[in-house]
């Protein structure tokens, strides 16, 4: 058994991407505009692997990836490589290549590594590594405002995907009248924003970091303007209407696109034009997510009126949050969201940092490569 695990640094990546042999396999070690997003992340050096690719004889048989960042603790700024897309061919099982890979990352990012999300079966294997200490167990909920049985019981149960037409046609009868109910409630809340202006960045300026950076202080992944403009234009899916279409999703297992997908900038302004909120939107689907969200606690029935207007007005028929202020607007509000359900977000980070505690720094949601996922 000739076991090999090949090392995609920055300045490699061009080269995979012309790569026709990488392309032709039955699946993607990644997805071009993955890989394009890795090399114009502005954390990242020349050096920096963002890709093992696992060979079995000569053949791909699995791959991980890994985001580039900086974290700020002790007074200090430090790398760390976000571990992501950890897949190994099953007829590889108890061969050690899902062992090899995990160690091999680790070695060439000196340790510095963390995970920011993960299935359970991948936590078990990062347990027994023992390289890691818990990092953050971040808690949030889960709004519902319209109905989704189509989407959701199929991932419960799988042999309800034969009764999807059945599933939609309920949530169509349902979504005709809560549409109806959440059209009078933007209306509402439309009547509330007189005083209130938002401007859609793409150009982060440094009047909205001034503002952000009143929230930086203990934050584990300070922000910078260029992180924000980064997560704007190279994102790790991509918006596909016919995506039915697109075969690539066959061989990648991991998100790559999806029928909507869209990224929010949000900056907020009160009547004298002061800077009262920031926030960090995704779109996929019908799914909307708050990845960032900076405001004064004073502010967050505003900064929930303008998430619930997003929702709405996007067709959504979810909101995920892990800010515990806006989780807990969120749900005073059930003639906007009619269900709600909490939500627990693990992460995991290295040993090698020396801290066995980090509660005493703040973790958002979309720090890690969550915003990217």
């Amino acid at each position: 058994m000739n076991l090999e695990i090949r090392k995609v640094r920055k300045k490699d990546v061009f080269e995979v991407l012309n790569e026709r042999e990488v392309w032709a396999h039955e699946f993607y070690v990644a997805t071009k505009h993955r890989l394009l997003a890795h090399y114009h992340n502005p954390f990242i050096n020349d050096d920096d692997v963002v890709l093992l690719i696992a060979y079995l004889d000569g053949g791909i048989v699995g791959y991980m990836g890994a985001y580039i960042d900086d974290i700020s603790f002790k007074g200090r700024v430090d790398r760390i490589a976000w571990l992501s897309t950890w897949w190994v061919d099953p007829v590889t099982k108890g061969k050690g290549v899902g062992r090899k890979i995990l160690e091999t990352m680790y070695e060439v990012q000196n340790g510095k590594i963390g995970i920011s999300e993960f299935t359970p079966s991948a936590k078990r294997v990062y347990d027994r590594s023992g390289y890691f200490y818990d990092l953050k167990k971040l808690l949030g909920c889960k709004a519902n405002l319209r109905a989704n049985l189509s989407e959701v019981l199929p991932t419960v149960w799988s042999w309800t995907r034969k009764i999807a037409p059945i599933l939609s046609a309920i949530d169509a009868t349902g979504n005709f009248f809560i549409n109806g109910k959440l059209s009078l409630q933007y209306h509402l809340l439309n009547q509330k924003m007189k005083d209130v202006e938002l401007e859609y960045l793409t150009f982060v300026d440094e009047e909205t970091m001034d503002f952000v950076g009143q929230f930086q202080q203990g934050n584990l992944s300070v922000k910078t303007a260029e992180y924000f403009q980064y997560l704007k234009t190279y994102q790790w899916l991509q918006e596909a209407p016919l995506s039915s279409l697109d075969r690539s999703t066959d061989k990648y297992l991991f998100s790559s696109i999806a029928k909507r997908f869209n990224v929010f900038l949000v900056k907020v302004k009160d009547k004298s034009a002061a800077v009262v909120g920031f926030m960090v939107l995704l779109l996929r689907d019908k799914a909307l997510k708050v990845f960032h969200v900076y405001f004064l606690e004073k502010d967050a029935s505003l900064i929930c009126d303008i998430v619930s207007m997003h929702a709405i007005k996007l067709g959504a028929n979810t909101v995920l949050t892990y800010n515990t202020p806006l989780s807990a607007e969120i749900r005073k509000r059930p003639f906007t969201f009619f269900r709600t359900k909490e939500k627990q977000q693990d992460s995991i980070i290295s040993k090698i940092y020396g801290i066995d505690s980090f509660e005493d720094y703040k973790f958002e949601y979309g720090d890690g490569d969550c915003s990217f996922t």
